[in-house]
């Protein structure tokens, strides 16, 4: 029987690591998403953890001294018959490719070290099958949430190159609160917290553009495209051409000319 069917236990992780620097930062994120810890000094204390308790997920360093990557995990199949323990495995690059592949094939997910906060929630985010915040990013939603409710009017900046957004602030920062995204995936998530009342958007972002994420905020705002200011190079005919066709939408050229911008935001 799987040790993952024990439900009279407290969920733990194991955590193997000889580094008591990196075996602290372990615990200071794993605490933060309420993941208590075991701490395993020999192989035999591993095998009791995992006989005796519900363990989510095995963290291993691959390093340890008395750790070796085969009998280690035959010896945890023989435990957990249905592999339903996730094992998290630490590696450094300059350990041989032998090795590294070697633990690459047992592993569900790997942390390079020395660790990065980031990278950590997102592998152990994909061991539990959840998304986890980083303390950045919690205090960045909450900022975001806030300035959604704020008496002024938002504007949204979505273009890849900061240059372009630092030259429309002035132009905008009296009468606006200013949020920017660098990529789709930002301007998505930003568009549904804040409700912008004015978009800008360059045509191209990472390479791609922009029509298909402006279309998609029209399904919660159909009039978007009377929002929505194209920001293009003076000389760009066929980008010109391009939101020419799409009827509605706004184009700004930059450089910018003080009277022009001013004018066209006024009118919005």
């Amino acid at each position: 029987m799987s040790i993952l069917l024990q439900k009279d236990t407290l969920p733990v992780a194991i955590v193997l690591e000889e580094n008591l620097i990196q075996l602290n930062f372990i615990k200071e994120l794993l605490t933060r998403i309420h993941i208590p810890i075991v701490e395993i000094q020999n192989q035999k204390m591993a095998v009791e953890t995992l006989k005796t308790k519900l363990v989510l997920f095995m963290m291993i360093d691959s390093q340890i001294t008395w750790f070796q990557v085969d009998p280690f995990i035959y010896l945890l199949k023989s435990i957990d018959k249905s592999r339903r323990l996730p094992v998290v495995t630490s590696i450094t690059e300059f350990r041989d490719a032998e090795t590294n592949d070697l633990i690459k094939k047992h592993a569900d997910a790997i942390l390079y070290k020395p660790y990065d906060e980031n990278e950590f929630f997102v592998q152990i985010g994909k061991i539990l099958k959840r998304k986890i915040l980083t303390k950045e990013q919690i205090n960045q939603k909450k900022h975001d949430v806030e300035f959604s409710k704020s008496a002024k009017k938002k504007v949204l900046i979505v273009h890849d190159d900061p240059n372009i957004i630092h030259l429309l602030n002035p132009y905008l920062h009296e009468q606006y609160r200013i949020k920017s995204a660098h990529s789709e995936k930002d301007a998505l998530a930003l568009y549904g917290i804040l409700k912008p009342d004015l978009i800008f958007s360059g045509l191209y972002l990472k390479g791609e553009m922009t029509f298909e994420m402006l279309d998609s905020f029209k399904i919660k705002d159909p009039k978007i495209a009377e929002k929505t200011i194209f920001l293009i190079q003076n000389d760009d005919i066929q980008s010109r051409a391009l939101i020419n066709i799409r009827g509605k939408n706004k184009i700004l050229t930059y450089p910018f000319q003080e009277a022009e911008t001013i004018s066209l935001i006024s009118i919005l």
